[in-house]
């Protein structure tokens, strides 16, 4: 519903949701195909109707007979965790297995409830040409509802549309359900949260005295349901909507216990149902109550208990206050847990490579970006910057990179590409711009072998960046080829190549070297003079490298005294020849 409806409060969600004609629509094509129930009696089965609805399609689905369904669920499966099945068994209990998808790395198994997994199983066939269909309704809004077992049959079916929906059709699918039993376990649930863009999808809506929704919340301890999705929790008096899980289960509990102690007229859920879209549509959801229970209450502790008030939850219970207070507790955690927003904290990182490029820019006279690291501090003009202030920058940018890392590899693999595909370019900066001064640092304190050791080690996420830019050159997405160099070098471990040059030229000078040193030293170097006349040719490399003083032109005044003079590799002619100068971007001549 996110897409749909960008609200955080659960009283303002709520209030809006039951204004809109959403709510009245689903039902209406709800009851429409229990009409359409041919044979009311018989085992207990699923059916769907699909029906144009002023602008949006409809698709609803209910079990058969209504009736039966509050028997079944209380009577299969013993309460004890039976009534799963695992995502193991599903693979041989239904051909295809069309909920794979669903499995992630972090999560990579799950179990769901058998009755929902079964009926959906006796009409996958149908379900495929229907899927079919609606994949091909491009902007069209799609609305998935369904009552009872049928709303956990709709969000299966849902489930599985938002795997194959383009990521702009996925803006357009919104699934409701009433009444509907939860359907996953934890990790069917964790799994659903890895993709963000999922969770707001689908709306649930659950009455206090519905006896469906409820037929699992008893047995929280031994099967560990769990739900994802926003709830609508309605009341005789009102409603209010919740979306963590652990505080939508916490309410849940709350308003079971209550029903416990209560009598209501009636215990059919289509009847209860048809009843709360009645009263529930003119009635505005409280934004504001006394406390009697806590005058002292936090603004975070009085929005939970208007919330739990507003379902039902006796305000005045003993245990209220601890309701209220491990309500608080979870949502503050969640909240920690969900606080990275790549998209906000990208805008404050450009102010540090903002930073870092002025840095670089002022360096190219003192001996370039990459050498004046290595000095304790820099002058640039009138301004010493200091090594502390370039470090700040590169550690703020260095955590963010590696969060958004992290964050982008727990993905699934189809909601990972386009995570990252957004950010590649920026990340791709980051990279090129700060690994030269991780390198920098690695060899000012005398390591060896960065590439293959210290990166590995310690910058991982390096490693997935370039992978990451390697799959899209291979998708096709390559960049033009080039007619003048770059500003930042393309391979952001060339720096740590050339040192390894420099140790290599150490190697064959020093007389202690053994013969197997010098040989797997002279291999090296001329792999890395194939290699840097390859960058070369394709404008990979910045001409900072030809700075007076840089590192790379100290390797080839040493290498030089090293090789015969009659060497006629293409990069010594291109260096003795001074072929370099015509390479080098105009702003740094001077300096070379």
């Amino acid at each position: 519903m996110g897409v749909w409806f960008n609200l955080c409060s659960g009283e303002e969600l709520a209030s809006l949701v039951v204004s809109s004609d959403l709510l009245n629509l689903s039902w209406r094509a709800i009851l429409d195909c229990y009409s359409s129930l041919a044979d009311p009696g018989g085992p207990l089965s699923v059916v769907f109707k699909a029906s144009p609805y002023e602008d949006a399609i409809f698709v609803a689905f209910v079990a058969s007979p209504p009736a039966s369904t509050l028997h079944h669920l209380q009577t299969q499966g013993g309460g004890g965790g039976g009534d799963f099945i695992s995502s193991e068994e599903l693979r041989s209990f239904l051909p295809g297995f069309p909920f794979d998808f669903i499995c992630t790395k972090l999560n990579p198994s799950f179990r769901v409830h058998r009755a929902a997994i079964a009926l959906f199983a006796s009409i996958v066939e149908q379900l495929n040409l229907l899927k079919l269909q609606l994949c091909s309704a491009t902007q069209t809004r799609l609305i998935i509802t369904g009552h009872s077992l049928g709303g956990s049959v709709a969000s299966l079916f849902t489930l599985w549309l938002l795997d194959s929906l383009s990521s702009k059709d996925k803006k357009h699918l919104l699934c409701i359900t009433f009444g509907s039993p939860l359907v996953g376990d934890h990790s069917f649930q964790q799994a659903i949260s890895e993709r963000p863009s999922w969770n707001p999808c689908f709306l649930h809506v659950v009455h206090k005295h519905d006896p469906i929704p409820w037929s699992f919340i008893c047995q929280q301890i031994h099967v560990n349901y769990k739900p994802f999705g926003i709830f609508l929790l309605c009341s005789e008096s009102n409603c209010s909507c919740f979306e963590q899980p652990e505080a939508t289960l916490m309410a849940m509990k709350a308003m079971s216990s209550e029903v416990a102690q209560s009598q209501y007229p009636s215990n059919n859920s289509v009847e209860i149902n048809g009843q709360i879209l009645r009263w529930i549509q003119p009635k505005t959801v409280r934004q504001g109550t006394s406390l009697p229970w806590n005058l002292s209450a936090t603004p975070l502790q009085a929005g939970i208990a208007i919330q739990l008030g507003a379902i039902g939850v006796d305000m005045k219970n003993s245990n209220f206050n601890s309701l209220v207070t491990n309500i608080e507790r979870n949502l503050a955690s969640a909240f920690k847990r969900s606080a990275f927003d790549p998209s906000k904290k990208l805008n404050e990182m450009k102010k540090d490579m903002t930073f870092l490029e002025w840095y670089k820019k002022s360096m190219v006279g003192e001996g370039g970006y990459y050498d004046s690291f290595k000095n304790v501090q820099f002058q640039s003009g009138e301004k010493i910057i200091s090594r502390q202030e370039i470090i700040k920058h590169k550690k703020i940018l260095e955590r963010y990179w590696k969060r958004m890392v992290e964050e982008a590899e727990k993905m699934p693999q189809k909601e990972g590409i386009a995570f990252r595909t957004r950010w590649l370019y920026a990340g791709t900066a980051y990279r090129r711009m700060v690994e030269p001064l991780d390198i920098a640092e690695y060899y000012r304190d005398g390591k060896k072998g960065y590439r293959h050791g210290g990166r590995v080690e310690k910058f991982k996420h390096y490693i997935q960046l370039e992978k990451w830019v390697n799959e899209d050159k291979l998708q096709g997405c390559s960049s033009k080829p080039r007619n003048k160099p770059v500003s930042l070098t393309e391979d952001s471990c060339f720096w740590g190549d050339v040192e390894e040059a420099v140790i290599s030229c150490k190697v064959l000078g020093d007389g202690q070297s053994s013969i197997e040193e010098k040989t797997l030293s002279r291999d090296y170097l001329v792999r890395f003079e194939e290699y840097v006349m390859k960058l070369i040719h394709s404008y990979l490399v910045s001409s900072e490298i030809f700075l007076e003083g840089s590192t790379f032109r100290q390797w080839w005044v040493e290498y030089n005294k090293i090789i015969e003079p009659s060497c006629t590799s293409p990069l010594t002619l291109f260096m003795k020849n001074q072929e370099y100068r015509a390479y080098i971007c105009d702003e740094y001549r001077a300096y070379v």
